[in-house]
């Protein structure tokens, strides 16, 4: 063996570079029956053959129904400018598909190539790419970085329906305002999983945005993907624009960690929060008034999530007409259980109103595990000083004196590295399953 260090190096690297699938060899296609594949590579020129890949822009006008576009090893910078907004991946309500149009039986899909890394590479003054006014797209093992404020919107005014993020990495979007490293405006169908989102590119000051940021979206899953690093996990802006438009919303199997702000945030009825993982994180927050319609928010589920040095809060809400005449809101009808909190904060309606208590929240709160390692669990309900005389900071004892939480315990959880309980936990019914 050569002791040179030089040359472990160099073996390294070319091991690395053998790595990669040889698209001549390998020759992957996806695509089925009638359905054709193309090959994009950066600078190419070709005919979007395997042989000869051509360049991104000029193939996407040739996909139709069932199609795949791989994308080779490369970074992908080039801007299709339109005039009124530049973006890398345009597929704007004025594209159009070959005819037959993607079907969600047969949707048109942007991939890199198996072992490549595809990256759609911003320049820190522009968003990266834009869907709207189309339908039924995936977008798979990709890497999105250094966009403007957004590196990927779904919706502008024309919003559709059926879009995938599978196995997408984004990173180091530059902040602005109002920012999403996927931003949804009204989409429908919307599925985005086993992806990474982290660390925003702060450009005002210290603040950071939201990897994921919703409005008005209908039918919603965020699935088994990775948020960590400087920014918020999810925050659902503006929730359904009448009662029940929404839709649904499932948020499951994601780790949320070291992040700089939320984990979740989330103003829309009916969302269901299940067995993720927050560590070091502010956790799960319900309702603020930011734009939403009343009523909201109502009916959010939490359950069998693991919170590590995190939070749930549910927030109250106006009842005075101060917000759209909108009397009644808040955190209402939410429903906590199964979840384990270990040194984590459980804050309820905190500067709620003594009308408001005495209104009640309907809060269903039940069989949850806390543990505390500086001492006892503290569950605050209504309990400023300021905001009226009612509620108060519970311990699990008189909490359950209260009527809540009657079937929950307190007691050492004793996580192993990867915060799961040991066999034969009294716990167990509690967490991520």
């Amino acid at each position: 063996m050569d002791d040179d260090s030089s040359d472990d190096a160099s073996d390294d690297d070319s091991s690395d570079d053998t790595s990669k699938l040889d698209p001549v060899t390998s020759n992957i296609c996806e695509a089925q029956g009638e359905a054709k594949c193309y090959y994009a590579a950066p600078n190419a020129t070709g005919t979007g053959t395997i042989e000869e890949p051509g360049n991104l822009h000029a193939l996407l006008p040739s996909l139709s129904a069932g199609d795949y576009l791989y994308l080779f090893d490369g970074v992908y910078d080039q801007y299709a400018d339109n005039g009124d907004s530049s973006w890398i991946i345009d597929l704007n309500k004025y594209f159009y598909f070959t005819q037959p149009e993607p079907t969600e039986a047969a949707p048109v899909t942007i991939t890199g190539y198996p072992t490549h890394d595809a990256i759609i590479q911003g320049d820190d003054n522009r968003r990266c790419i834009l869907v709207d006014g189309q339908s039924h797209l995936v977008f798979k093992n990709i890497i999105v970085e250094h966009c403007y404020n957004e590196g990927m919107r779904l919706g502008w005014d024309i919003p559709e329906q059926g879009i995938v993020l599978d196995d997408v990495e984004f990173r180091e979007i530059t902040y602005n305002n109002n920012a999403g490293f996927v931003y949804i405006q009204g989409y429908e169908d919307v599925v985005i999983q086993n992806s990474t989102f982290h660390d925003y590119k702060g450009t005002q000051g210290s603040e950071w945005g939201n990897y994921l940021q919703i409005f008005q979206a209908i039918d919603v899953e965020i699935k088994d993907n990775y948020f960590y690093g400087k920014g918020g996990g999810i925050y659902y802006k503006h929730g359904e624009s009448e009662t029940n438009r929404g839709g649904f919303t499932k948020v499951h199997g994601n780790r949320f960690e070291n992040l700089t702000r939320h984990g979740i945030y989330t103003n829309q009825n009916r969302t269901e929060i299940y067995d993720n993982l927050f560590i070091n994180t502010d956790g799960v927050i319900v309702h603020q008034e930011d734009g939403t319609r009343p009523p909201f928010t109502q009916d959010v589920n939490i359950h069998h999530n693991t919170f590590v040095d995190s939070s749930i809060i549910l927030n109250q809400g106006s009842n005075n007409g101060s917000y759209m005449d909108a009397y009644g809101l808040g955190a209402k009808h939410a429903t906590i259980r199964n979840n384990l909190m270990q040194d984590s904060n459980y804050r309820i309606w905190v500067y709620g109103t003594d009308e408001q208590y005495d209104e009640g929240i309907d809060l269903e709160s039940n069989d949850n595990c806390f543990y505390n390692e500086s001492g006892s669990m503290t569950i605050k309900y209504f309990s400023a000083d300021s905001f009226g005389e009612k509620g108060q900071d519970y311990n699990l004892s008189g909490w359950q004196s209260a009527g809540y939480d009657v079937n929950s315990l307190e007691q050492p959880l004793q996580l192993d590295s990867n915060y799961e309980l040991p066999a034969g936990s009294a716990c167990s019914f509690a967490g991520r399953r």
